[in-house]
């Protein structure tokens, strides 16, 4: 199992600012213009280092003692959005301040939040209500991809209210303004301090994460993702599901895509076309043909069809293998479901059959392709010919020709 997804969480108590030069979140060493955490942390200045405890693999900020905070009512001249945005932080009870601040219809920047935490540092449970209202910010620059504005509001997030395992969309968008804008490798060191520190994004970030990943064949980190997917409690979705069946297809793991798709019931996800045509694709080319043939039954009892790329390869191998009756099944599905590229995949099949010793069923396919106006090759219609004179039964082909020629 790769590192990155899955060491475990640090256990040390009570630290929740995870700091190190060498960690993606580096950034967060660095005080905010606006921050009182410390007179002496001005702009740009390094975290003093009597701060940082070392024994982990992530450093953690351990404030020695309670610090001394600015509050809304010791500052002269603030706007009047700001003040208001402080009055409802003080007066407000905790459980109703989302309420509160929605039905203010105030709209608040980066720089607002940064100003209404900075002057409600003293009140962690406000606060973090707060931010969590005013995340639509991250969801902002997460439509924007803007990657650096992420990464200042997010880190402002951290370094003010500590890791908040409920802000599930602030987490979420941040970490897939990094999966757009930065790929999926940084995305996934953030995802692991994350886990460090107990919070998680949304299931939008795994489905964006584990379709690059699966996109670019990294099977074993999408294997670790999807581990942590369900060790978690999240439930992958139906399209979670196909790429992990395709993943697994490609590497040649047939049996456990197959395992997966009988599995993904069980968790609230149900096969779809896509998922049926996987695994029928991957079976087939495999030579698989029994096992390719219950996922038709159960796919056909399901009311799905197969794409014309799948039927096209499925009656070349059927007729190849000698089974003339899958590959007249499928040929009637083509019709029945009016899947395109009949031409080709009728023509097949009646050359099939007659290389198979199915002279009379030939002739009935390619009479009925006549009838259907599908075209019957020059070369096929030869072949049948010369089948059907060397087992004496030239007037079968004859009043076929008269029919071709009505």
């Amino acid at each position: 199992m790769h590192e990155a997804l899955y060491e475990e969480p640090s256990r040390l108590d009570n630290q929740r600012y995870p700091l190190s030069n060498s960690s993606p979140l580096s950034f967060f060493q660095r005080a905010s213009p606006s921050s009182t955490l410390d007179p002496s942390q001005k702009e740009g200045a390094p975290i003093p280092q009597d701060l940082l405890l070392s024994g982990s693999s992530t450093q953690s900020l351990i404030p020695p003692k309670k610090p001394t905070f600015v509050s809304y009512t010791e500052v002269s001249g603030l706007s009047p959005k700001i003040k208001v945005l402080c009055e409802l932080l003080a007066e407000t009870p905790s459980s109703k301040i989302e309420q509160a601040f929605w039905e203010t219809g105030i709209r608040v920047s980066q720089e607002d939040v940064e100003e209404v935490l900075k002057l409600n540092y003293g009140s962690p449970s406000p606060a973090v209500k707060f931010f969590r209202w005013a995340s639509t910010q991250l969801e902002g620059w997460e439509a924007e991809g803007n990657v650096g504005r992420a990464r200042e509001t997010f880190g402002e997030m951290v370094l003010r209210i500590g890791w908040e395992p409920m802000n599930v969309p602030a987490n979420d968008s941040f970490l897939n303004t990094l999966l757009k804008g930065s790929g999926v490798d940084e995305a996934l060191k953030f995802f692991k301090l994350m886990r460090e520190n107990r919070c998680f994004p949304g299931m939008k970030f795994f489905r964006g994460a584990f379709d690059m990943l699966s996109k670019q064949n990294r099977t074993e980190e999408a294997c670790d993702l999807w581990e942590v997917i369900l060790g978690n409690g999240f439930t992958p979705d139906t399209l979670m599901y196909n790429s992990m069946i395709g993943l697994l297809c490609y590497i040649n793991r047939i049996e456990k895509a197959s395992q997966f798709m009988d599995e993904m019931v069980f968790n609230g996800a149900f096969p779809d076309l896509q998922t049926y045509n996987l695994i029928f694709q991957y079976l087939v080319r495999s030579r698989k043909l029994k096992e390719a043939s219950s996922v038709f039954n159960e796919m056909v009892k399901n009311e799905g069809e197969l794409t014309h790329t799948n039927c096209l390869l499925a009656i070349r191998v059927y007729l190849d293998s000698g089974d003339s009756n899958t590959a007249i099944n499928i040929w009637k599905h083509m019709l029945e479901k009016g899947i395109t590229s009949k031409e080709e995949c009728g023509n097949l099949l009646v050359v099939g059959l007659r290389g198979n010793n199915r002279l009379s069923e030939a002739r009935k396919y390619a009479e009925d392709m006549i009838d259907r106006g599908i075209v019957v090759h020059s070369s096929t219609l030869s072949k049948l010919k010369h089948g059907l004179i060397k087992v004496g039964k030239e007037d079968f082909y004859d009043r076929l020709a008269r029919k071709l020629h009505y």
